[in-house]
């Protein structure tokens, strides 16, 4: 099973991850330094403007392997649980 990695030219668009077999495909979002960190780490893919190297503004689609799709899937449902603040609840008397 393989993964490709998609992007449409410009700076500000969407990320995907999807599937090649099913072609299913996963939206994360758009570039961030996470991002960015891994597929230089997974990857060993640059950034930057030079010949050989991935730009930013550039259209995206090549091949990824297992590893970097289900480390950047998890960029996709990045949930927190909110602080729970109990300064303003009252107590009873």
């Amino acid at each position: 099973m393989g993964y490709k990695l998609l992007k449409e030219k410009g700076h500000s668009k969407t990320i995907a991850i999807e599937n090649t077999e099913t072609h299913a495909s996963l939206i994360i979002g758009r570039v961030t330094p996470s991002l960015l960190s891994i597929l230089k780490d997974c990857e060993d893919i640059t950034i930057g403007r030079e010949p050989g190297e991935l730009n930013v503004n550039d259209a995206w689609d090549f091949l990824i392997q297992d590893e970097t799709s289900k480390r950047l899937s998890r960029l996709a449902m990045r949930m927190e649980k909110p602080i729970r603040d109990q300064s303003n609840k009252v107590k009873a008397e």
